[in-house]
């Protein structure tokens, strides 16, 4: 399946994600927000995230998570740096957890869970770039921001890999095209 987002149409989703974000917490007269980065791969929109809402004068504070939930196109078993969550401070914190893509749920269901189960925030908000449109997902919570609806397939770029490779692309396509062009070239 053909699948492709260019670099305009995500930055202008990643403009009016920023916007929607000013609006929600302003509305709820909070300026300063914890954003917590699941790394690896929400690096590049995280990043362009937190400038537009830096912009936008909220205050940040910002951390990372380090996850890793899959090898190749399979998942694994998630593991994750605990010691990323045991050094922030998150008590008493509105925080936005931010990642790149909404697939199987179970990434944000295990950060959310290991941030209750060590502090008590005031908030906590969810921001995806991408969500993967399947049924087999069971998430006990919302996540409120969320830029794309992308089809049940494997993509790449703008910090999603494949085996450590194509984060670099400034664009999102999927692995199979990627790798249909090398075989074409």
């Amino acid at each position: 399946m053909d699948f492709n987002l260019s670099e305009e149409k995500i930055m202008r989703k990643v403009n009016t994600l920023a916007k929607e974000i000013n609006e929600y917490y302003s509305k709820r007269l909070i300026r300063e927000i914890y954003l917590i980065f699941i790394l690896n791969s929400s690096f590049i929109f995280a990043s362009d995230l937190m400038r537009k809402l830096s912009k936008a004068g909220m205050i940040l504070q910002t951390d990372v998570v380090s996850v890793k939930s899959y090898v190749g196109k399979k998942p694994k078993p998630i593991k994750a740096n605990v010691e990323d969550i045991y050094r922030a401070k998150l008590d008493n914190k509105n925080i936005l957890i931010v990642d790149d893509i909404l697939d199987t749920g179970r990434t944000l269901t295990y950060v959310r869970e290991l941030i209750f189960e060590h502090y008590k925030p005031k908030s906590m908000e969810i921001c995806c770039l991408l969500n993967k449109v399947k049924a087999e997902r069971n998430l006990h919570f919302e996540v409120r921001f969320i830029g794309f609806n992308v089809p049940d397939v494997f993509v790449v770029g703008y910090g999603i890999d494949y085996e450590g490779r194509y984060r670099e692309l400034s664009y999102i396509t999927t692995i199979d095209q990627i790798q249909g062009a090398k075989k074409n070239d």
